[in-house]
Parts: C-alpha cells; sequence; structure tokens
C-alpha cells in the first residue's frame, strides 16, 4: 500500500498534510487553519533572526507583569519568578508550550516585527495577529501546513540564520514535552526496532531494555477541536518533513493517538525503503 493510502487511512476529511522527504505528498496543503502552538515556530523563527542580528541576545533579563500571565499550557502561571531570560522564555515557549513566555515574546519582538519575517519568507497564509489568551472579535491567528513546513526547512537547513541558530532551535524543538507524530517513536537499543505495547520484537519487556527516541523536532499544538504537529523526523540520518494540521475533531485524545500511529507509519515506511 503506498504511503499516502496508509495515512489518509487514519484521518477523517478535516485535515491538511505535508510529508517531505524521498516524495513529496500534500493533501490541503494551502488550507488555513487555526495553527494554535504552531504559531510559537514563526515566534522562534523571527527570535532567532533577532539574535543574529544582535537585536536580542539570550542572556537579556525580561521581567513579567503579573497582568500578563494567562492560562493554558506552561508553567510561568504556577512559578513564582517573574525575572527570565530570553533563552528562558523561548526553551519554555517551545519545549513547554508556555502561553505566557509566548505572549512576553511578542511583546520583546513586535507582532509587526514577527509578520515581517514570515512575509519575508514568502509566506502568502500565515498570518500572527494576537497575543494567545487576548480574545479579539475576528481576529485570529492563522497559517498553513505548506508554510509550516517550509518554516521547518528554514529552521533545519539554517536558512536565513547562522548554524548556531539552526542548532540552538532544534535541541529545544527536541525537547518538546508534548509529542503527537513522535509519540511512539522508540527503538530498543538491543535490536534498533521500535518497541510496541511495551515489548520489543526481539523479546524483551521495555523495562529491561534501553530505550532510544528516535531523533524528532517538533512543535505539537492544540486547542478544543483542533490537533496538529509539525517536525523533522530523522530516519536513517535524512530528514522527513511532516506537517498535520487538523480541525473539527470529536476528541482530541483520540486525534492525538491518530498522529502517533501516523507518525509510526511514517517512520516504518521509510525505514523499509532505506533498509
Amino acid at each position: 500500500m503506498k504511503l499516502i493510502d496508509k495515512i489518509t487511512k487514519q484521518l477523517n476529511q478535516h485535515y491538511a498534510l505535508v510529508i517531505d522527504g524521498p516524495e513529496y505528498i500534500a493533501i490541503n496543503e494551502h488550507n488555513s487553519f487555526n495553527p494554535a502552538s504552531t504559531i510559537k515556530l514563526f515566534i522562534l523563527y523571527a527570535a532567532l533572526i533577532a539574535m543574529d542580528e544582535k537585536k536580542i541576545h539570550k542572556d537579556d533579563l525580561i521581567t513579567l507583569p503579573e497582568e500578563e500571565i494567562v492560562p493554558g499550557a506552561g508553567v510561568i502561571q504556577i512559578l513564582s519568578n517573574r525575572v527570565y531570560t530570553i533563552h528562558d522564555l523561548l526553551t519554555l515557549m517551545i519545549a513547554y508550550s508556555d502561553n505566557t513566555a509566548t505572549n512576553i515574546m511578542l511583546d520583546v519582538l513586535s507582532i509587526g516585527y514577527i509578520q515581517n519575517i514570515v512575509e519575508s519568507l514568502g509566506l502568502k497564509e500565515t498570518f500572527v495577529r494576537r497575543k494567545l489568551y487576548h480574545m479579539i472579535p475576528g481576529v485570529f491567528n492563522a497559517s498553513s501546513a505548506s508554510d509550516l513546513n517550509v518554516l521547518l526547512h528554514h529552521i533545519y537547513e539554517g536558512i536565513n540564520i547562522s548554524p548556531e541558530m539552526s542548532k540552538y532551535a532544534l535541541d529545544m524543538m527536541a525537547k518538546q514535552q508534548y509529542k503527537n507524530i513522535g509519540q511512539l517513536l522508540q527503538v530498543c537499543a538491543r535490536c534498533k526496532n521500535i518497541i510496541s505495547d511495551n515489548t520489543c520484537t526481539c523479546g524483551l519487556y521495555m523495562g529491561d531494555v534501553d530505550q532510544i527516541a528516535v531523533p524528532v523536532y517538533s512543535k505539537s499544538g492544540e486547542i478544543t477541536g483542533h490537533i496538529h504537529d509539525t517536525g523533522i523526523i530523522i530516519i536513517n540520518e535524512h530528514p522527513i518533513y511532516v506537517t498535520i494540521l487538523t480541525s473539527n475533531q470529536k476528541n482530541n485524545p483520540e486525534t492525538k493517538a491518530v498522529l502517533g500511529k501516523i507518525g509510526l507509519i511514517i517512520y516504518n515506511h521509510y525505514k523499509e525503503l532505506s533498509c
């Protein structure tokens, strides 16, 4: 069965998909979606450029006004510390999807600056319009699977950013706490096969064998009815760029599980091709 058939069998009609590797697969790739937390990758990329240009620095200290603390994903809202470095804020924004850190970085960089960076990449379907949890009637952030996948290339390949900034971003993305496409990608250190159902194909239980995570550099996103993920899966040292956006989902946990299955399908497909 073709890879595209294996994947579309898993998804309902409300999705967009781009897979860019040895083959290019795209479905509804230019459709507009509420990007949820995947918009944070565009903020990160703008910050990388600003750091390369010495407009901001990793160790700059930022004081958070109490009124800027917002709910949702993240940890700042439950911590007492109110002074953070730029590095802290970016790490919290990407690895823990912290919404308060995101909003502070929107202030540090400005929405206009970030949107100008987006447009400089030739992306026409991404719009950074407002902070998270700052509701403005009729005003939403937006993006597409195509634009997010292009951004993955820019980050991984170091396009318009220094090699240092590319590595810096990938290190953060590798620490992503909310994994969707990468959630099932653990291999056995003994036989190098994927571990499933707590047991490896070599007969060992997960508790009896070292697990090695397949390298995945990603950023997920979630709001009610929407589950997204965009990331780079490294298979036999080759990057596979994957973006999946969904809408009108009836059960977010079930959709997360589906994205995990798709990540495993992609891994097995390209792993077999390269054997």
